[in-house]
């Protein structure tokens, strides 16, 4: 594997280009002037102290960390989704272009029933000084070439997802709060909507804060020595309730007392009869798996009811095991292209990872396609365009006792006819495994071991691709290691073996 190339984000914010030119101003003035003692003296700078190095200002900045990256293999454009609520869309131009960022508000919420803590989230400013860039990926454009577009979701929190069609221009993205999709050649917004419930808005939020592990460094020490532990937020009516349960209590101990005389009389001993307590049910604490949280969003081609073609649909899977199907379609107006087609919920309730479509193997018909959906228990399948289950179903959380991570739908060959290939189920369990499904019959499946259960940053980092190739972290998170369900799959074996790439540029002259 080789080196293609390094996108910046950081560079679309406001501070950053600044920061670099007054730096770079400094180090002039430095060699310009002479640093003698008797300089020193002079300016009365004591002590006498130089700065020497470069400082990052956004090394302390948790909004640039990047969240989420999507690949369009069609149109060749990555989406970066981070942690500051901003979805960066990046394409291949071949000229240079001097560019400032536009940005376009989403609000996924009200603002007006907001909490006071998520209404006073600030977003990171854009860069309000044009840059130019080189041949090569480059902020999107839409009308404007001066102007690149950036999205930014309100309230500023992390992004959970993101999803793109080339064919239509639409990108997807979504927080704890909703999802959006818009329109980047028009800059308008298709669809935004919000899965969460009046009673949980003031736990939204939470989750985010649960995500990172400490803010600082001080706060990180600090909380170590204190041994400080978050308590689940609890109503008036609730604690008032314990602390009456407390006094019953402490009074109904007090009257179960009892004197049991001994062989002096003077003598006497207190005995206390075991007391029964009022065992309550605990709730489900909202920063475990809030079920409002979106884990997926994907653009599919599913066939149509009543027409001979495909159609276009967006998937909404979040974390408690329910999926939103919205076409589609070519209308005037901004608000119509979205419909909403149907919601599923599924019995089980676990969060859904990954959905796809597939057609049976040896069929092209319309009829035979099934819609695939991976969730962190089970893998269900529903007849296409219907939407009604089939018996295909296979549980893992309660035969084996295993969660899935990473799912993917994999094209594997034949060994002995490589013209012959299937599609399978392929997944990544918490034990390290990959294991392979087939799609007509469950029960056949292979399974084996790429890392060990322990090492949670290569699980978690495993990515699979259509062709079977597995790409994951190694242990110290500074090496990538390439691996393959079966080799035969692949169109390719040793991506730039034996040959120099990018190609040289000969000039004409030597031709």
């Amino acid at each position: 594997m080789q080196l293609l190339f390094v996108i910046d984000t950081r560079n679309e914010f406001s501070g950053y280009v600044e920061e670099e030119s007054e730096s770079l101003e400094k180090k002039v003035n430095d060699c310009e002037t002479d640093s003698s003692d008797d300089e020193f003296q002079m300016t009365n700078e004591w002590p006498p102290f130089k700065k020497v190095g470069e400082y990052d200002p956004f090394c302390d900045e948790a909004g640039l960390s990047i969240q989420r990256i999507a690949f369009d293999e069609k149109s060749g454009h990555i989406i970066v989704g981070c942690r500051g609520g901003h979805v960066l869309v990046y394409s291949l131009e071949e000229d240079e272009k001097e560019l400032t960022p536009l940005t376009l508000n989403v609000e996924l919420y009200e603002s007006s029933k907001l909490p006071v803590a998520a209404r006073n989230r600030e977003a990171l400013l854009p860069r309000r000084i044009p840059k130019k860039y080189f041949p090569g990926y480059q902020p999107y454009t839409s009308c404007d070439r001066n102007k690149s577009v950036l999205v930014q979701l309100q309230p500023a929190l992390a992004v959970s997802a993101v999803a793109s069609i080339s064919s239509r221009h639409l990108v997807a993205a979504s927080n704890e709060y909703g999802f959006a999709v818009i329109d980047m050649n028009k800059q308008t917004i298709i669809l935004q909507n919000s899965l969460v419930n009046h009673s949980d808005i003031h736990h939204v939020g939470t989750f985010d804060d649960a995500l990172s592990r400490f803010k600082s460094m001080k706060k990180s020490i600090r909380q170590t020595f204190r041994r400080k532990k978050k308590t689940p937020v609890t109503s008036l009516d609730n604690t008032i309730g314990t602390m009456n349960s407390e006094l019953s209590t402490k009074e109904s101990a007090g009257h179960n007392i009892s004197k049991v005389f001994s062989d002096n009389e003077d003598d006497s001993i207190v005995v206390a009869k075991p007391v029964e307590r009022l065992i309550e049910e605990r709730g489900a604490c909202p920063l475990e798996s809030p079920t409002w949280f979106i884990r997926c969003l994907k653009f599919l081609s599913v066939p149509a009811v009543g027409i001979a073609g495909v159609c276009d649909v967006f998937v909404v899977g979040t974390n408690g095991g329910r999926l939103v199907i919205y076409s589609i379609t070519d209308q005037p107006r901004a608000e119509d292209v979205c419909k909403l087609l149907k919601t599923i919920a599924l019995r089980h309730g676990a969060p859904i990872i990954h959905v796809d479509v597939i057609l049976e193997p040896g069929t092209r018909q319309a009829s035979s396609a099934r819609l695939i959906i991976f969730t962190e228990e089970q893998i269900r399948s529903f007849y296409l365009p219907s939407l009604k289950p089939s018996r295909y179903k296979v549980k893992l959380t309660s035969v084996e006792g295993l969660r899935i991570r990473k799912a993917a739908i994999v094209t594997l060959h034949n060994v002995k006819d490589l013209c012959n290939c299937e599609s399978f189920a392929a997944v990544v369990n918490n034990h390290g495994e990959v294991a392979v499904y087939s799609l007509l019959n469950p029960k056949k499946t292979e399974k084996f071991s790429v890392v060990k259960s322990t090492d949670i940053a290569g699980i978690s980092s495993m990515l699979l691709t259509p062709f079977g190739e597995l790409l994951y972290l190694r242990q110290g998170g500074s090496e990538l290691q390439r691996a393959t369900i079966s080799e035969h799959s692949l169109p390719w074996t040793m991506p730039g073996q034996g040959t120099n790439w990018p190609e040289e540029i000969v000039p004409s002259d030597a031709t």
